[in-house]
């Protein structure tokens, strides 16, 4: 397991935080992903979610996970990033910034560099100052998946006579 210590320095004190490149438990994702009120899939979904990760960094403040950064990717071109999640007690310490610099540092490395994420509402800025940019109305791509709208608000997609 590879770990990297690193100091905040914040307002409020917070203790040595460890960025470490392996998969959570699925208890501890499950625990960290409940936090950001996105639906929750059940464990099986969330294994295999995990078990298909390109990469997966993670911070640790003691024992617990704090956030993690899922990368999907073919390992030669193409990269995404997943579940970019901080327990929102750690959030604006600089945990999110130092495990997405991590993450693509380790992409650039390997030669990746076409990646791309999907953006929280309201999170541009986090993710513009990292070097992201919204891609132009005029530039290739669509999505064909589950409606991403926030819970309680969303519309059912065709199934196109597939099953889940």
């Amino acid at each position: 397991m590879d770990r990297q210590h690193h100091d905040r320095e914040t307002t409020t004190a917070i203790e040595p935080l460890d960025i470490v490149w392996s998969t959570p438990t699925v208890q501890a994702f499950r625990d960290l992903f409940a936090t950001t009120g996105w639906e929750l899939p059940d464990e099986a979904r969330m294994r295999a979610a995990l078990a298909g990760s390109f990469a997966v960094a993670c911070a640790y403040v003691g024992a617990q996970l704090v956030a993690i950064v899922r990368v999907i990717s073919d390992g030669a071109m193409y990269a995404w990033i997943n579940d970019v999640i901080v327990r929102p007690e750690y959030r604006r310490r600089g945990i999110g910034s130092a495990l997405m610099q991590e993450v693509l540092r380790f992409l650039a490395m390997r030669g990746i560099g076409a990646v791309g994420l999907f953006c929280a509402q309201g999170q541009e800025g986090f993710y513009a100052r990292l070097g992201f940019r919204p891609r132009p109305a005029t530039a290739p791509g669509m999505f064909l998946g589950p409606d991403l709208s926030p819970v309680g608000t969303r519309q059912e997609l065709p199934s196109h006579g597939l099953a889940p």
